[in-house]
């Protein structure tokens, strides 16, 4: 029950907390909408070009509107680009190539709601579906690790990421040399909680002992 309530509840809740701090940042920092003036430029009498702003007004876009100053004119580096449409189109391809992997995966393997359990003939092995075994997997080896260390410092590691890789090189590029580091990690992370989940799902028999799927 407690689990329960963890990932109906206190975990939502969290997330909501965290995507509205997400968004609040984007909107205060100028990003996914469209510059709230226009600048000009106009010509001094010594001849030295100015630039001149226009009165803000308020600009209605996809994302509704902002008042206030742009906080990005003039100080945008030669090698950003704007959110929108640049970042979010990136952002949606990898959110419908990961959705559509997710529903291909959950078409080949079931994970129903089963019948309540029988104490008296508890099924033998118990297993979570496909999307937890990796974490079950873990938990058999120890269960303070499995369950509550490693997962903890990888929400740890998250947060802590931005704080830590600092260096702006290959940043926005696709597999740059720059970012080898940072992108084996994060590989190798995926590559070991896939295993997992495929050796609880094939490899795992009763009493949790080591199996032949053939």
């Amino acid at each position: 029950m407690r689990f329960y309530v963890l990932h109906v509840a206190v975990l939502p809740a969290v997330l909501t907390l965290l995507v509205a701090i997400h968004f609040w940042r984007i909107r205060k920092d100028g990003g996914l909408s469209r510059p709230g003036s226009v600048a000009s430029l106009a010509g001094g009498e010594s001849g030295v070009v100015k630039m001149r702003i226009e009165p803000q007004k308020r600009v209605f876009g996809l994302q509704g509107f902002v008042r206030g100053p742009f906080t990005k004119i003039g100080n945008v580096p030669d090698d950003s680009v704007y959110s929108w449409p640049n970042l979010l189109l990136a952002e949606l391809f990898v959110f419908v190539l990961t959705v559509s992997v997710i529903l291909v995966v959950s078409l080949l393997f079931n994970a129903p709601l089963e019948q309540p359990v029988n104490v008296m003939h508890p099924p033998n092995p118990a297993k979570a579906p496909w999307y937890f075994l990796g974490l079950q997997e873990m938990v058999s080896y120890s269960a303070f690790w499995g369950g509550i260390g490693v997962p903890t410092v990888f929400v740890l590691l998250l947060f802590l990421a931005p704080y830590i890789d600092r260096d702006p090189k290959g940043v926005g590029r696709w597999f740059a040399r720059e970012r080898l580091l940072a992108n084996t990690v994060f590989l190798t992370l995926v590559v070991l909680n896939v295993i997992f989940i495929i050796v609880g799902t094939f490899f795992r028999g009763p009493n949790w002992t080591f199996v032949s799927p053939f």
